[in-house]
């Protein structure tokens, strides 16, 4: 009945392919309305036309720089098969910066002077192609599906309070390969339906139910006292030569973020894993430290201007160094223009600075109103001891009671600090719920991508508050 894992890879090599159709073409239509159009002689009439080979080249360059950033973007990873789980205004950014990158290449590039506005045609083109290539593939997938091609035809054995969850986890994590054809429950539900899919009968009589709906994967996913036939479950499903897969219950206790894959003929459950590691962490550092350098260097006059006010302003020094906890466990000390008396903090006991501080000093109160008195951290971020985006650091006296009181906070440190995160962005900074900027914390560490970060340094600008 199985036909390999090969062809469960056909949604995301026709994804790809056609975001990579998109990509190549949009340079090629763009050059065709520039130079091939009436357009073109209302422009400029007399303009000869280029060389076309120069831009088929330009047009392989734009394909791999869009699926370089779209694969860094999660774009590939978090999706239903072909139908990718991200709002259209991510796809088009996503597209934006690829075409940002590209431009950047050709600033550099000497050897042919390719057209400023066929480039900005292009990425226009590409926006609306993109958009219009997603929702062609909706109706590409529903024609798949419905002939069993590329994708495992499933059965979810399930309760009725865990089947939505389960569903969205399938369908929002690392793409889903399965095609659920409907639910067999675990605990006497009588109804026709469950979260929208057809009951097709009760777990106890799973034999009669593969014997006459053909299905390749079965996934049980119960509550533990449901559970106890799991073994009789994956001997009937060997029977009828289907996968059986195990959800356990555990998964609704830790972490949310959970892959689910096979071993062979194992079920691997893998627990708390983030995106940030490896080639990944190897380009956020990256990153980190180009955007750092070249902030610091356009800076670097108005930062000696805030520094020589803060001296003039009151007495004490121009920095102030605090303690943090690094990603590594160790202690690292951050920088900020000092915004507060010389004397405004008792070592022995800490407090979070609050809004209208009196302990403010006339300009430290403008520049933390203006975030200003975090730029020197970029310092800790082209040492690397910090990232320009996660989850804020925090202070080893306020560390040591939250790990107590708040059993996942110590997961925020799989990832290293960050200058702002998704939390801050959100209105979530310095005395405010710290179980909510946890949430926020642990949604950015388990589906970070690229342009999440981007989104959230564009947004961070216009995130400005009162409150450390």
């Amino acid at each position: 009945m199985h036909s390999g894992k090969d062809r469960y890879c056909l949604p995301l090599l026709i994804l790809v392919a056609a975001d990579a159709a998109v990509f190549f073409t949009s340079i090629l239509a763009a050059y065709q309305l520039r130079f091939g159009s009436p357009i073109a002689d209302l422009i400029h009439p007399l303009d000869p036309q280029p060389n076309y080979l120069m831009y088929l080249r330009l047009a392989a360059w734009s394909t791999l720089l869009g699926l370089f950033v779209f694969y860094y973007s999660g774009f590939y990873r978090r999706r239903d098969g072909m139908v990718r789980q991200t709002r259209p205004v991510f796809l088009v950014l996503g597209v934006l910066v690829s075409y940002i990158f590209l431009m950047c290449l050709l600033f550099w590039y000497r050897g042919f002077s390719y057209s400023r506005l066929t480039v900005a045609l292009s990425a226009v083109w590409c926006s609306g192609a993109i958009l219009v290539a997603s929702y062609a593939l909706r109706g590409v997938q529903a024609w798949m599906i419905a002939r069993g091609i590329g994708f495992r035809k499933t059965l979810l054995v399930v309760d009725e309070a865990g089947c939505a969850s389960v569903i969205a986890r399938l369908r929002s994590n690392h793409g889903s390969q399965y095609q659920i054809v409907g639910c067999v429950a675990t605990n006497g539900y009588v109804g026709r339906q469950m979260a929208g899919l057809p009951v097709l009968g009760r777990a106890s009589r799973l034999g009669r139910i593969l014997k006459r709906t053909r299905v390749d994967c079965v996934i049980v996913a119960t509550r533990k006292e449901h559970a106890a036939n799991i073994l009789d479950l994956a001997r009937t499903c060997q029977t009828f030569s289907a996968t059986c897969c195990y959800i356990p219950d555990v998964y609704e206790q830790v972490a949310r973020q959970m892959d689910v894959g096979e071993e062979g003929p194992l079920p691997i459950v893998t627990i708390g894993e983030t995106p940030l590691a490896g080639g990944n962490r190897l380009l956020k550092d990256a990153m980190d430290f180009v955007i750092a350098s070249l902030v610091l260097a356009i800076l670097a006059v108005p930062m000696l201007l805030i520094a020589l006010i803060v001296k003039l302003d009151s007495r004490g020094p121009v920095f102030y160094r605090q303690a943090r906890l690094s990603s590594s466990g160790r202690v690292f000390y951050i920088y900020k223009f000092r915004s507060m008396r010389e004397d405004a903090e008792n070592p022995n006991a800490p407090v979070w600075a609050s809004r209208d501080d009196p302990r403010c000093t006339r300009v430290g109160r403008l520049i933390r109103k203006l975030n200003l008195d975090e730029l020197p951290q970029l310092f800790n971020v082209l040492r690397g001891e910090m990232s320009l985006v996660g989850p804020r650091p925090e202070r080893p006296y306020f560390i040591n009671q939250f790990k107590t009181d708040i059993p996942a906070y110590m997961r925020r440190y799989l990832v290293k600090p960050g200058i702002t995160g998704w939390a801050q962005v959100n209105g979530l900074r310095g005395d405010t719920s710290v179980e909510q900027r946890i949430r926020y914390d642990m949604y950015y560490i388990e589906n970070w991508s690229l342009l999440l970060d981007l989104v959230i340094l564009l947004r961070t600008p216009f995130a400005f508050t009162n409150a450390h």
